[in-house]
């Protein structure tokens, strides 16, 4: 059953880890989309106030940047989808991880009691041993 649970443990924190770099992936390419509109702005604005600016220039940028607002808003909204299943993926790793702690421990009281129960085994051997021999000896003194 351990082997199961920590097999099953595994399993689920890869997905949690898979999950997460997706997340992080969708906010990379969020920051980047941004950061190529601020670009953008930048330098149209350094061109239009050294040279001017014509109007499908103006347009193309609008498109762009209304282009990129889509996007980041549509990056958000499935960041915040892989944040509810992160969330949820976390809980089921630390239900796991709660689960497989439980069972070591189970098994190391397990192991503790078969150790101290064959301990004891062993201490009985012992003394019927001693107790044999001693008997023998006030037998063989007794004669």
């Amino acid at each position: 059953m351990l082997g199961f649970k920590r097999t099953l443990y595994e399993k689920e924190r890869n997905i949690l880890s898979q999950l997460r770099a997706q997340r992080l992936a969708l906010e990379v390419r969020r920051d980047e989309t941004q950061r190529q509109v601020l670009e953008k702005d930048a330098a149209f604005r350094q061109k239009a106030a050294t040279e001017g600016a014509r109007i499908d220039e103006v347009n193309s940028l609008n498109y762009h940047r209304d282009n990129a607002d889509k996007l980041v808003k549509q990056l958000d909204g499935e960041m915040a989808e892989l944040d509810v299943k992160i969330e949820a993926q976390l809980k089921i790793v630390m239900q796991l991880d709660q689960d497989v702690k439980g069972l070591e421990k189970l098994r190391e009281k397990q192991l503790d009691e078969y150790n101290a129960a064959a301990m004891r085994e062993e201490q009985e051997r012992i003394l019927e041993l001693i107790s044999g021999r001693f008997a023998e000896e006030q037998q063989a003194g007794g004669n």
